[in-house]
């Protein structure tokens, strides 16, 4: 199949299921939208958990951020 022939036949699909290329977009927008908002909301969400925890002040608290691996990354102290 040639290129040529692979963009008029996936230009006739698309023009014949408008309301479907409408919904796969939206599909995909929405999907990745959602995504970095998930991935926003962590990360912002840890560092006010670590600012919270800096604001007590005490120097006796460690904070561990654990992922998944052979082995677990060493403590962070606080200071």
């Amino acid at each position: 199949m040639f290129l040529g022939e692979a963009l008029r036949f996936s230009t006739q699909a698309l023009r014949a299921n408008p309301v479907r290329s409408l919904l796969t977009a939206l599909g995909m927008v929405i999907g990745t939208a959602s995504v970095i908002l998930v991935v926003t909301i962590s990360l912002t969400s840890r560092d006010y958990i670590l600012e919270q925890i800096e604001g007590i002040g005490s120097n006796i608290i460690f904070a561990y951020f654990v992922t998944a691996g052979p082995a677990p990354p060493p403590p962070t102290r606080i200071t």
